[in-house]
């Protein structure tokens, strides 16, 4: 999650990275039906069919970790995996970073993916099927790879971040002392390239789209891919579908990929990563205060706020032995 200060929207901002690409100019009403989070998503149309303007703000992003993440989706489109697909801009890049009255703004465009979210879809055996499937497609290709990506993060750049963040607030000690505790437990685990690549890492119900009409799955959002354990998409894939479709999903996910032997074992410290580098990046987003801030911003304030309390409980509560 991005910090506070981004989430405000600004459709000036938007208007003017958006000319970069050629786009229906009267499409730009659709901004209004704008989401952010980790970067700012701003609907518009191209030929009359639907795109997306991603902006992300050069202080918190490199543009070199975009472009790796649409070098991997890339690379997966080239597979013939329904990955999102980024567009070019007028000139001919994939990112355009620019400077603007709010400082240097990064932008990309992504084509709109048919089929509907399966977050807003009823769970069955079939779709559930279909999820691990999906994921576990995405891992053979993956596995496969002789791409670098060397500006993405591994599972120990984001733990030595986690802590280099989190070391100067005494109210984080504890999540310092597991990060400490999960290290040498990770680096034990094995890293060949069955086990171990660019994953999703957010390979969640609404990052994946199910289309009724060809039976196939698109993905989007691959902001948070990262160099990890496969079995680590498997963990957060399993926990967001909960109970009763499991089964489904993991027969799915080895009709193209072997699920991890070790997968029970090293399940509880790749969850424990989870929560630690989650936990980290809300007590970032939300480090700074403004006084007379709007309703809607202290009510996510004050549910973020629930939501590190009730992780740091879990994290000290699950210690990896």
């Amino acid at each position: 999650m991005e910090k506070l200060r981004y989430l405000f929207e600004n459709f000036n901002l938007a208007e003017m990275l958006v000319k970069n690409w050629a786009y229906d100019e009267e499409s730009v009403k659709l901004f209004r039906n704008f989401r952010i989070s980790s970067n700012a998503i701003y609907p518009f149309e191209i030929g009359g069919k639907q795109h997306f303007l991603r902006l992300s703000p050069a202080a918190t992003k490199d543009v070199g970790f975009i472009q790796d993440e649409i070098a991997f989706a890339k690379h997966l489109r080239n597979h013939s995996y329904d990955a999102v697909n980024f567009i070019e801009s007028k000139n001919g890049k994939l990112v355009e970073s620019c400077e603007t009255p709010w400082g240097i703004y990064h932008a990309s465009v992504m084509e709109g993916v048919l089929g509907e979210e399966l977050e807003k879809l009823e769970m069955d055996a079939s779709k559930a099927f279909e999820f691990g499937s999906a994921l576990g497609g995405l891992h053979k290709i993956s596995c496969a790879c002789d791409v670098e990506f060397s500006n993405r993060m591994d599972y120990l750049d984001a733990l030595m971040w986690c802590r280099a963040y989190l070391y100067d607030f005494s109210e984080h000690s504890v999540i310092i002392d597991a990060v400490d505790h999960l290290i040498p437990i990770l680096e034990k685990l094995p890293k060949d390239k069955m086990q171990y690549g660019m994953i999703h890492y957010d390979f969640d119900l609404d990052n994946v789209f199910w289309n009724q009409e060809s039976g196939r799955m698109s993905v989007i959002d691959f902001d948070d891919c990262m160099k990890s354990w496969y079995a680590m998409d498997v963990v957060l894939s399993l926990d967001k579908l909960g109970d009763g479709y499991q089964d489904s999903f993991i027969e799915g996910y080895k009709t193209h990929f072997q699920m991890s032997s070790d997968y029970e074992r090293i399940a509880p410290a790749l969850r424990q990563f989870t929560r630690i580098y989650s936990y980290t990046r809300i007590a970032r987003s939300i480090e700074e205060n403004w006084n007379n801030e709007p309703t809607w911003l202290t009510n996510l304030r004050l549910k973020l706020e629930h939501y590190l309390m009730k992780t740091k409980a879990e994290i000290r509560e699950n210690l990896v032995k």
